[in-house]
C-alpha cells in the first residue's frame, strides 16, 4: 500500500497471518487512524464478510472531501472509493483471523 508522504507517523504490526497499519495523519484537521487486522475486514471483526462489502459499497465514489468519507474503505489509499477497494473483499470472503 503506498503511503503518501502527508502521514507523518506509521507503525507496522506483522504476525501469524495479518498485518496492521496504524497511519495518523491530519486530513482537514481530523485525526486519521487506520488499522487493518486483515485485508478487507474494514470493521475489523476478524473476518471478510457482507458487512465489510456492503460497508465499502455504500461508500462507493466517495473521497475524503465528503463528510461520510471512511478512510477504511479506501484499501487502495488512492483517495478514491471504487471497484478496486470493493474487489478486495470480495476476493478474500469468509477469511478469518486466526
Amino acid at each position: 500500500m503506498p503511503i503518501p508522504p502527508s502521514f507523518p507517523s506509521i507503525t507496522c504490526i506483522e504476525g501469524g497471518s495479518y498485518i496492521a497499519f496504524l497511519i495518523f495523519s491530519t486530513v482537514d484537521h481530523y485525526d486519521v487512524v487506520r488499522h487493518f487486522a486483515m485485508p478487507g475486514d474494514i470493521n475489523n471483526d476478524g473476518i471478510v464478510d457482507y458487512m465489510d462489502i456492503g460497508t465499502v459499497c455504500r461508500l462507493f465514489g466517495k473521497t475524503p472531501q465528503d463528510p461520510t468519507w471512511n478512510p477504511n474503505c479506501d484499501i487502495d489509499n488512492d483517495n478514491f472509493i471504487d471497484y478496486k477497494d470493493i474487489g478486495i473483499p470480495c476476493r478474500l470472503f469468509g477469511k478469518t483471523d486466526p
